[in-house]
């Protein structure tokens, strides 16, 4: 019985040792290894799992660098040599770099990337904290202007609140504007993500399924195309004409392109809808046929279709 109750007693500092690093309680991680330590069954690597919390607990103590070390290490997780011993509890220590970050990160000042790969709002996100990852979205495309993967992050934290009608509009916009930017993982509503399974199957690369994505669920009506939204019309002209020259010998772009087209082009179509086609649609429409004649034809055809042509 008491052999039962030391092994009992040594899942429970294992549960608190890992609680503490999901929370990034660091003290409370040290507190849970000394107990966990005076057991009898204690496994060898106790004494690798002191070393890499105490070296955790010394490069965050300055708040000055504090940021960038647990930065490094979340998107350098599986190289770091100095936490493998907290192999065991690397789902746990992740969430705890997240939420650690996350307490050390402004929500309304700190809304630029902190690197290539990491924004502050798809942490406030991975944390649940929904509202921080839609203010911190928000003040990145208000101050820094159109980004696919920001205005997707905020979309997928505005459906995660309820919010599905402003999340289907930002979706749109974000899978219109750089498809190739947006995460397989925060594709919403379910029919967006449905769509992208099924084209996956039958196109490869990631990027040709992706590129594909939005025309086709424009033609069966499920896009949110908010044609009041003037600074991503504004950017979505911008960047088709900064990826001009580049779409001229990569059929995949030339589809972003096209697709580019069609969301200004049905703005401007749902703008006047009752004055018939404006000599700005025309022009759109000349550029579409441009690129991709075939399609445009295809998109013609649906268009005729549609009960508000």
């Amino acid at each position: 019985m008491n052999q039962l109750n030391l092994f009992d007693n040594e899942n429970v500092n294992r549960i608190e040792f890992r609680k503490a690093l999901q929370e990034f309680n660091l003290d409370d991680a040290l507190r849970a290894l000394q107990r966990w330590q005076k057991k009898l069954t204690v496994p060898r690597i106790i004494d690798a799992k002191f070393r890499s919390v105490k070296w955790l607990q010394k490069n965050t103590k300055q708040s000055s660098s504090a940021i960038q070390f647990l930065v490094d290490l979340y998107e350098g997780y599986d190289e770091e040599k100095k936490i493998k011993a907290l192999l065991e509890e690397e789902s746990f220590l992740i969430q705890g770099l997240i939420t650690a970050l996350c307490n050390r990160l402004d929500v309304q000042e700190d809304f630029n990337f902190l690197t290539s790969k990491t924004h502050p709002a798809d942490l406030f996100l991975k944390a649940q904290q929904n509202e921080n990852a839609v203010q911190n979205a928000s003040a990145y495309l208000n101050q820094e202007g159109e980004h696919a993967f920001v205005r997707q992050i905020r979309g997928y934290a505005l459906y995660q609140s309820g919010d599905v009608k402003s999340a289907s509009v930002d979706m749109t916009q974000a899978i219109f504007y750089d498809p190739l930017s947006c995460k397989e993982a925060y594709l919403i509503p379910p029919h967006f993500a449905s769509k992208y399974h099924y084209l996956k199957k039958q196109y490869e690369p990631f990027e040709e399924a992706m590129a594909r994505l939005p025309f086709e669920l424009w033609k069966n009506g499920k896009t949110y195309i908010d044609n009041r939204d003037f600074s991503v019309l504004k950017a979505m002209e911008e960047q088709f004409e900064s990826d001009k020259t580049r779409s001229e010998t990569n059929s995949i772009l030339q589809r972003i392109q096209f697709n580019r087209l069609l969301f200004l082009a049905e703005s401007e179509r749902l703008t006047n809808a009752r004055g018939g086609e404006t000599e700005e649609l025309r022009k759109l429409r000349e550029k579409m046929q441009r690129i991709k004649p075939e399609l445009h034809t295809h998109y013609i055809q649906i268009l005729k279709s549609f009960r508000n042509y």
